[in-house]
């Protein structure tokens, strides 16, 4: 029981959040509210305008999100300084500033994909943030509960397969929903049937999400299935040249070289305190698996931000990878989000994801008709 609060935290605030980039717009449409146009500023540009309405705000992306550019930084002072200042890629004007990671939406993330670890989120409590060591992994005790929820997850989905297996000759019995034997027998047979149609599911959310925490899934999955694990991702480093820099245009044009029929999603400068730190640059190149999701780029691109040396980090098209690879990699946490299809596509993830309270609307259902029964029988006197 107190397995199924747990999952039913993160299940639960997992289904609003298939949808949180259109809350986020539905909510505040003037954030959105740009003009169309065939021509767009550059992100740089977008950034002046940016710095210009706000002149401490301390910039530390831009990104091309629905339609706008989503200006990422801190302000100048604050509980919670990131914010959003959103720039119409059309005309240039500041359509406003947005609190992403405020509000319930912000709340409902950090404890969804943090366990209310996340500082810079709303709803952060600092019991959750403390850090450990688990076998290798360095995790925040938030991190360390929603591996494990996903771990019992996963069990709980490779059990509830053996308990239902009808066996081959029985197999019609195991998705038969019985109506006229009692509520007992409908309740079972309805937490079975639900249970086994959110399988598919239930056990994708287990091992990716346990895979965002442990190592060892990763480990896991690459030993069971074709194809090598890759190595470790390094970070891209700036070499310091005295006297020397280059400008986030020019960043842009040297990671564009390298990727020319990539569509940009977003520059990350370098960190201002931090002399091999580098830009980042993101495309999104043909299918990209996070289309739909609030910060798109299936390539990450380096750039030196000295010399404008550039290379390929994450995602080379030009690179043949096993299909295991790609699943892992590149699609693991869109298909875990639903960020690789559309919002209507995305219903699936939303049914399924509230199969877990039907599961436990019939398995406390059958529990307690289970116990009645057993108490009334021990209350009959014996002959």
């Amino acid at each position: 029981m107190v397995t199924g609060l747990l999952l039913l935290m993160s299940t639960l605030s997992g289904v609003i959040l298939l949808y949180a980039p259109d809350l986020q717009k539905l909510f505040h449409p003037s954030l959105y509210d740009a003009t169309p146009a065939t021509q767009t500023i550059s992100a740089q540009r977008a950034r002046a305008a940016a710095l210009a309405f706000v002149p401490d705000f301390k910039v530390d992306r831009v990104i091309k999100n629905r339609g706008i550019w989503a200006v990422r930084g801190e302000l100048p002072d604050g509980e919670r300084p990131q914010r959003e200042i959103h720039v119409d890629p059309g005309t240039g004007d500041v359509l406003g500033i947005a609190d992403t990671r405020g509000g319930v939406l912000g709340v409902l993330t950090n404890l969804h994909t943090c366990a209310l670890s996340c500082d810079d989120y709303a709803g952060h409590w600092g019991a959750t943030a403390y850090e450990l060591n688990v076998l290798g992994n360095e995790l925040r005790v938030g991190e360390l509960l929603l591996g494990l929820i996903a771990l019992a997850l996963l069990g709980l989905s490779l059990s509830g397969i053996v308990l239902w297996w009808p066996g081959i000759k029985r197999m019609a019995r195991g998705f038969a929903l019985r109506r006229r034997k009692g509520r007992y027998a409908t309740n079972y047979d309805l937490h079975k049937l639900a249970g086994m149609a959110a399988i598919p599911f239930l056990l994708m959310w287990a091992v990716t999400g346990a895979g965002f925490e442990f190592k060892q899934v990763d480990q896991a999955w690459y030993a069971l299935l074709p194809g090598s694990q890759p190595p470790e991702q390094q970070d891209f480093e700036s070499k310091p040249i005295a006297g020397r820099s280059i400008s986030m245009s020019q960043a842009e044009r040297i990671a564009r070289e390298l990727v020319p029929s990539g569509r940009l999603s977003s520059v990350t400068l370098p960190e201002p305190d931090k002399k091999e730190s580098a830009y980042t640059i993101r495309f999104s190149e043909g299918v990209d698996p996070r289309q739909y999701d609030a910060h798109r780029g299936d390539v990450r691109v380096g750039v030196d931000q000295y010399s404008g040396r550039a290379k390929i980090t994450d995602g080379d098209p030009s690179v043949q990878r096993p299909v295991s690879q790609v699943l892992w990699e590149a699609w693991g946490f869109p298909i875990h989000t639903g960020t690789a299809v559309n919002g209507g596509l995305r219903s699936p993830w939303v049914l399924f994801g509230l199969g877990p309270l039907l599961l436990a609307v019939t398995g406390m259902t059958t529990w307690l008709l289970r116990r009645r029964k057993r108490r009334a029988k021990a209350a009959v006197p014996a002959a």
